[in-house]
């Protein structure tokens, strides 16, 4: 049931009207200086399967996760962005029966603080809250309100080649704060396609004696018209719960 929610969530994406060019961010770990134009939205949708190993889950049962998040940006001033994901998350542990429901509920704000005249290179300031509206008993979330306050700085170099930095601080309600590190490499193929790889390391441990969580991904973008971007992510993590990852991404502005 929930595979077909998934890629009706994608078909709905694809077959929108809209009239604008579509600048989405086309990194999972990292932020771009990519936001709507002012007044106008961007709106998709991010499909996601990660794979989480047993010594990661808490009843040692390794499980699969399946998640839609649809979102909608705002282009709220000339430099500003203002974003609200809704994801709808399903588990499938690998004994006993899954659980299904509404996530936690993220709301975002990207700022460009600086760039060039050419767009970079740039600084943009960004946060994100994350709600607790995810059941964590089911595995859907959780349990707690996160804040993560951000900076990415990024440039371009031969106007093909991309680089992204950015450092994270997430606030936690009831467990220990973390930092993250992400940085990303794009490599634009031709005006439609690109490539790219990204990674991030967090000061968290997670089993004792462990290096501190990385995940890695690459992905190809592919700008089907000017109106509608397609994206697709794959990699994995050690050290961390997200041993597996693969996603999908549409995204569209109006």
């Amino acid at each position: 049931m929930f595979r077909k929610m998934l890629a009706l969530a994608v078909v709905l994406a694809v077959v929108s009207v809209v009239s604008a060019q579509a600048e989405p961010i086309r990194t999972l770990l990292c932020r771009e200086n990519k936001i709507p134009e002012l007044h106008k939205f961007e709106a998709g949708a991010v499909a996601r399967y990660t794979e989480t190993p047993e010594e990661f889950s808490p009843n040692m049962i390794g499980y699969d996760t399946y998640e839609v998040a649809p979102y909608v940006r705002f282009g709220a001033a000339p430099n500003l962005a203002l974003a609200l994901e809704v994801p709808y998350v399903s588990t499938d542990p690998e004994l006993g029966d899954g659980e299904t429901g509404l996530g936690d509920v993220g709301l975002e704000a990207d700022l460009i603080a600086y760039q060039d005249i050419m767009g970079y290179p740039y600084v943009m300031p960004h946060a994100r809250v994350d709600l607790s509206t995810g059941d964590e008993d089911k595995g859907l979330g959780t349990g707690e309100t996160r804040t993560t306050l951000g900076i990415a700085v990024g440039t371009t170099v031969d106007e093909i080649f991309h680089w992204v930095a950015d450092a994270m601080y997430t606030v936690h309600d009831e467990t220990d704060n973390i930092a993250t590190f992400a940085g990303a490499f794009i490599w634009d193929l031709s005006d439609q396609c690109s490539i790219h790889v990204e990674g991030q390391v967090t000061d968290e441990e997670r089993l004792e004696g462990q290096e501190h969580p990385m995940l890695f991904l690459g992905g190809l973008t592919y700008k089907a018209t000017d109106k509608l971007t397609l994206i697709g992510y794959g990699g994995g993590g050690k050290n961390t719960d997200q041993d597996v990852v693969a996603a999908v991404k549409a995204a569209y502005s109006f």
